[in-house]
């Protein structure tokens, strides 16, 4: 998992992830999670341009990885580990996220993941809320 989580930042960190302002995530019945207001995390526009296509990435990743006939991200621990690893990730020298954007992300995937200590296993529905909530978080940074 952490090669295929580390391949996706690298290729996204080092082509700048063009951005794709005209494209809308497709959120499932227009559900915020709560992440209105989450550009305000991330001061710089060039930055925020740059995290949300990452985040729309990472939401087409998990539901990509769950069509897989082993899936490298089994369980909803899996999911805050690739935050995490993003998290930690520079571009151009300089990283992206604040611990602000990181803990109000973690805080929903918590809620709507009901994770646990151990993580709970990714059913395709939580699947799809996971890819949804990081679809969310690339529309609101790009407001």
């Amino acid at each position: 998992m952490k090669t295929l989580i580390s391949a996706l930042l690298i290729v996204c960190l080092l082509t700048g992830c063009p951005p794709q302002p005209d494209v809308t995530p497709d959120v499932p019945d227009g559900r915020t999670f709560g992440l209105e207001g989450l550009a305000v995390t991330i001061p710089d526009p060039s930055d925020r341009t740059q995290l949300a296509a990452i985040c729309d990435e990472f939401g087409r990743l998990i539901v990509v990885d769950g069509e897989q006939a082993e899936p490298a991200i089994s369980t909803s621990a899996g999911v805050e580990h690739m935050l995490e690893r993003m998290s930690e990730y520079a571009y151009r020298g300089k990283r992206i996220t604040s611990e602000d954007f990181k803990d109000r992300l973690k805080s929903v995937l918590e809620s709507e993941l009901e994770t646990e200590t151990e993580g709970r296993e990714l059913t395709p529905e939580l699947r799809e809320t996971a890819g949804a909530i990081f679809r969310a978080a690339a529309r609101f940074l790009r407001e």
